[in-house]
């Protein structure tokens, strides 16, 4: 090799290696972005599974004291809060979901309900005889009511949740 290529090659393995270490950063910068990326997700969907347990914990205190409650005035008058009677309109989405509208299950206001009467004095469908006793025996026909239980929960971050159900009572 003449002294001049020699001089020319210089240097050259030294940017090589900076090319290559300026790659490799980019590449341990976009994992890092990636894994916070999914951190943060795996955060909110914790959030949200939170959110959705606690309707569900209020939408089962609801229906467990509806049975023995529910010839409450609450259904015959708009006079108690989260308790509306027939043909209000209610609308879970909209609405304020404050003590004024819904009841706090715990004491944070993180579960909450509203109940709506929603069909009231329904016979039950008879059976194939045609009678509304059971197994063709004649008998009086069981009324229910029907009502629209929605309930709400919010997760610490403020992920919400809303979940419904129709819920019957036997009124005789």
């Amino acid at each position: 090799m003449s002294p001049s290529s020699h001089s020319l090659q210089r240097g050259s393995s030294l940017v090589m290696t900076l090319i290559i270490l300026g790659v490799l950063m980019l590449m341990g910068g976009g994992a890092v972005m990636v894994a916070n990326t999914q951190f943060k997700i795996a955060g909110n969907l914790q959030f949200q599974s939170v959110a959705m347990s606690d309707a569900e914990s209020a939408l089962a205190t609801a229906e467990n004291w509806l049975p023995a409650n529910y010839t409450h005035t609450g259904f015959a008058e708009l006079s108690t809060p989260g308790l509306y009677p027939l043909n209000s309109v209610v609308d879970p989405t909209t609405m304020a979901w404050t003590d004024a509208t819904s009841i706090k299950v715990d004491a944070a206001g993180n579960q909450r309900y509203a109940i709506e009467l929603y069909i009231a004095g329904r016979p039950l469908p008879s059976n194939s005889v045609a009678s509304c006793g059971s197994y063709g025996s004649p008998g009086a026909c069981a009324y229910v009511n029907v009502y629209r239980v929605t309930a709400r929960g919010v997760s610490r971050n403020g992920a919400t949740r809303l979940v419904q159900s129709l819920f019957a009572v036997r009124t005789n």
